[in-house]
């Protein structure tokens, strides 16, 4: 009956911004750029970096280091896997060091990962100038094959997953009793 359809509806204007932020945490990018095409204040909903608590990120071949770090930066806060692959400029990471995943094969430019020690997945499958994988105890997940210039592995005894094939320079590794 319509009396009964009018009890359990609520308007948008009732539900208070914790409510709205709690359901904007949920969706992906996509999703969350359409909301905010709907109305104004669903487009400050979904504008709010809490917003974002889970963001993948690709980002193209050309695009310049600082344009990468200034994206990174606008989303504190969230859950952030980004994608480097191929980046030839891509020569520091220390600004990266809020991401959970990291893509960076092929950068070859990338020689230090040691301020990526919060990341719990890397690939860095042919970043031939890195050699010192020793700050990243936190990973769970590494593809390192053909980083030639790694010689030690022995910290990372928290892996579930390495990939370490063509790494011609691996001396050192760690204990796989579990």
């Amino acid at each position: 009956s319509e009396t009964m359809s009018a009890r359990f509806t609520t308007r948008l204007d009732d539900v208070g911004e914790d409510c709205s932020s709690l359901v904007a945490s949920f969706l992906n990018l996509p999703e969350l750029l359409a909301l905010g095409y709907t109305c104004r204040r669903l487009r400050d909903v979904s504008h709010r970096p809490s917003s974002y608590q889970y963001l993948e990120i690709t980002f193209p071949l050309n695009t310049r280091v600082s344009v990468l770090l200034a994206c990174l930066a606008k989303f504190p806060s969230a859950k952030v896997h980004a994608s480097f692959n191929k980046v030839s400029q891509l020569v520091d990471v220390s600004g990266l060091g809020g991401l959970t995943t990291l893509n960076i094969a092929g950068c070859t430019g990338v020689t230090d990962v040691s301020t990526l020690g919060g990341l719990t997945d890397l690939n860095m499958n042919g970043c031939t100038g890195v050699t010192d994988v020793s700050a990243l105890g936190a990973l769970t997940t590494l593809y390192m094959s053909y980083c030639t210039g790694v010689t030690d592995v022995s910290s990372l005894g928290g892996l579930n997953t390495l990939n370490m094939s063509g790494c011609t320079g691996v001396t050192r590794l760690f204990s796989i009793a579990r």
